[in-house]
């Protein structure tokens, strides 16, 4: 009879382990709600997405805590002396303590980046990598954010869970992507800047010559329109040799991968491959964009910490990624072997390591 009554305990702590596993759908309509607004904040202000979601869940009980729902704080933070906008009232570690109000969640969400990044005792989580959740949760914890000793913990099950180190990366993918806009924007603004300039030139020298008594005829001046000037030109670039890749899954260097066109979604990649988007960006080195700007190679497994072969010598000018995408050896490895940055660009003849010195000999594994 003790032996039936241990048995069903077991069994009532396992279903409870296995309920408390489950995906709660209040908590994925919340991440729905607010995962922009995190990712928003996370390239204003440095605050890592993952990490903003986390505490907006656990603080407001997926925004349906009395703090949320009356207050719209999502994050716990307290009045403090400097606060001089709404507030409200409740228990907390002492009792009635003031706690700030908002007009709107967003708010909420802004007031949380400014608080951590305006304070002195949370400066160092800035130096951690956006991506290191754990240490950024350690952190919070040792920073005071929270008495609760697991904070931590709580903190990174819900991001795994709930895979938000997703927008972590979207968000950087599009911080990227908007330093490259603005850089483009810069050039096309110089070259209008120029034609303008050049049409106000043909268009004083052509009154000049009205001007003057002659009996030529002063031929119109065309000025290159200014709708072909959206992008630079490229007619003078060097056009990517395209090679030939299998369709479908293939395999460089013991890692399956495919070849996809420009202006694909990875989003639509990793649901196309049944792989979670934040393993996508891992396994490619957190290097390539949400929506693909060139044919690539993405692979849908990680890569090797070495080459099958010693060594790849660059027939074209390219990056240390695309040596790392070419040769399916990991870009950090790749850059520690070769001394060099990972934004490093490959001259045409360079010769890359793909081994340590000690490894050339050995098998790959």
């Amino acid at each position: 009879m003790k032996q039936i009554k241990y048995w069903f305990l077991i069994l009532g702590l396992c279903m409870v382990e296995f309920l408390h596993a489950q995906i709660n759908p209040r908590v994925t309509a919340y991440i729905e709600q607010y995962k922009e607004l995190a990712m928003q904040e996370m390239i204003r202000t440095g605050v890592p997405a993952s990490i903003k979601l986390a505490q907006g869940i656990l603080e407001s009980q997926f925004g349906e805590s009395e703090l949320a729902v009356k207050a719209n704080n999502h994050f716990g933070i307290k009045c403090k002396t400097e606060w001089t906008g709404g507030r409200i009232f409740k228990d907390d570690d002492a009792k009635n303590e003031c706690f700030r109000a908002y007009d709107d969640a967003a708010s909420s969400y802004q007031d949380h980046s400014n608080f951590l990044k305006t304070r002195a005792h949370y400066a160092f989580l800035f130096q951690l990598d956006p991506t290191d959740y754990q240490a950024w949760a350690h952190g919070l914890k040792k920073a005071g954010y929270a008495t609760l000793p697991t904070y931590p913990q709580r903190l990174i099950k819900v991001i795994e869970d709930y895979n938000l180190q997703t927008f972590t990366l979207l968000a950087i993918s599009r911080s990227q992507q908007s330093d490259f806009a603005k850089n483009e924007s810069k050039v096309v603004d110089k070259q209008v800047d120029t034609i303008v300039s050049k049409e106000e030139e043909a268009v004083e020298e052509a009154n000049v010559i009205e001007e003057e008594p002659t009996t030529k005829v002063v031929e119109e001046v065309k000025v290159p329109e200014l709708q072909n000037m959206s992008a630079p030109s490229k007619s003078n670039a060097v056009e990517e040799k395209k090679r030939n890749y299998p369709t479908g899954i293939f395999v460089i260097n013991h890692a399956r991968v495919v070849y996809v066109e420009s202006g694909t979604s990875l989003l639509s990649v990793a649901r196309q491959h049944d792989i979670a988007m934040a393993k996508l960006i891992e396994f490619n080195d957190n290097q390539l964009p949400e929506i693909l700007e060139k044919d690539c190679l993405v692979f849908l497994e990680k890569k090797l910490k070495k080459g099958s072969v010693e060594s790849f010598v660059a027939d074209e000018s390219c990056s240390l990624f695309d040596v790392a995408q070419k040769t399916g050896v990991r870009l950090d490895v790749l850059s520690e072997i070769n001394k060099k940055q990972i934004s490093a660009q490959v001259r045409v003849g360079e010769k890359i390591l793909l081994r340590t010195p000690s490894e050339k000999s050995k098998s790959v594994k």
